[in-house]
């Protein structure tokens, strides 16, 4: 029989392991989703900002005349 979420959670507080292994298991899909999610979300903003800061560098440099001194 299973233990519910509210005895693991008793148990885990109590000190047992195994309860809380028992409701990491249950729970580690939703536990890496949330931080997984978090970090592609930032790395999809940090990629177009890249993204568009490289692409005002390289309109500047081609608006640049270069005269060798």
């Amino acid at each position: 029989m299973m233990d519910s979420d509210n005895e693991l959670i008793a148990r885990t507080r109590a000190g047992d392991l195994s309860a809380f292994e028992s409701l990491f298991h249950k729970y580690q899909n939703q536990i890496y989703r949330c931080p997984v999610g978090t970090v592609k979300s930032r790395l999809h903003y940090a990629r177009k900002a890249l993204k568009r800061r490289f692409e005002k560098n390289r309109r500047l440099v081609r608006e640049v005349v270069y005269e060798p001194a």
